[in-house]
């Protein structure tokens, strides 16, 4: 008998160790709140919490959208000024998903999710019957979608909108709903958020407008179908957040959709070759 297998206990590789060091990861990460039974004012707190970033984010949203103001200033302040109060309430970095720690690993696998994001732009871009969805006059030129890409989807869209869903109110929702709880309305609230830029994001899409038309019937279902497709976008960026425990990861994935998309609608529509 060595001395390594006299050293070496049995509970290192039993199940329920291995069930026990996966769990104390996940939570370490923000992976996965316990769900505990916290006292009365304690819940009472974060329900009051939860309650006033969906008021705020209701309000930003309206305001951003339904008045004479610039959205690309208007969501980043508020997405700020919103990450502001939620510290100064108590929510700390590893809720709001910026915890140094986790960063490296949430690069990582924001570069991954770029890179396949990418290929299947990629092949969706040589198949006729896809390729079509991406003509959009928005980007007809190509300093255009290099402004939109580099600078203007990632510094008014990507980082406030991460920030404030998968930061904030996903930290407010854990605390108050638990992790099942706060993907379900998580999610739910990204997908409210598109419904008043919903006309944009269809307004020269000639693929879109073949499909649907443009009636107030191809409205309704344009409303619908982009609540599902950012609401089902919201499970996985919320689960990416999870799964590294930093911010970094969605926002990858998040820019990845929208900025590779805009560069996608330039290939598209103006073919480099």
């Amino acid at each position: 008998m060595t001395e390594s297998s006299l050293t070496t206990t049995p509970t290192d590789t039993h199940p329920l160790s291995r069930r026990a060091s996966r769990l104390a990861h996940r939570v370490a990460t923000g992976g996965w709140a316990l769900k505990q039974r916290l006292p009365k004012w304690a819940r009472s707190r974060a329900a009051a919490r939860t309650g006033m970033v969906l008021v705020a984010l209701a309000a930003l949203n309206i305001t951003a959208h339904l008045f004479d103001l610039d959205a690309k200033i208007v969501i980043p302040l508020g997405a700020a000024l919103l990450a502001a109060a939620a510290w100064a309430s108590g929510l700390r970095s590893r809720a709001l998903g910026v915890h140094r720690d986790h960063a490296r690993h949430g690069l990582r696998v924001a570069l991954w999710c770029a890179g396949i994001t990418a290929a299947v732009l990629a092949i969706a871009l040589l198949i006729p019957q896809t390729a079509q969805f991406f003509h959009d006059n928005r980007y007809a030129d190509a300093s255009d979608v290099a402004m939109a890409a580099l600078i203007l989807i990632p510094l008014t869209t990507v980082i406030p909108e991460e920030l404030a869903f998968r930061g904030v109110l996903d930290g407010a929702l854990t605390e108050h709903l638990g992790e099942r709880g706060a993907y379900i309305v998580g999610a739910l609230a990204f997908g409210a958020w598109h419904v008043l830029t919903t006309g944009a994001m269809t307004s020269g899409n000639t693929g879109l407008a073949t499909l649907l038309g443009t009636g107030p019937l191809a409205q309704v279902v344009s409303i619908l179908g982009v609540v599902a497709a950012t609401s089902v976008a919201g499970l996985g960026f919320i689960w990416l957040r999870r799964r590294t425990g930093s911010l970094l990861a969605p926002m990858g994935m998040h820019w990845a959709l929208n900025g590779l998309a805009a560069i996608a609608t330039r290939i598209a529509t103006h073919p480099p070759f």
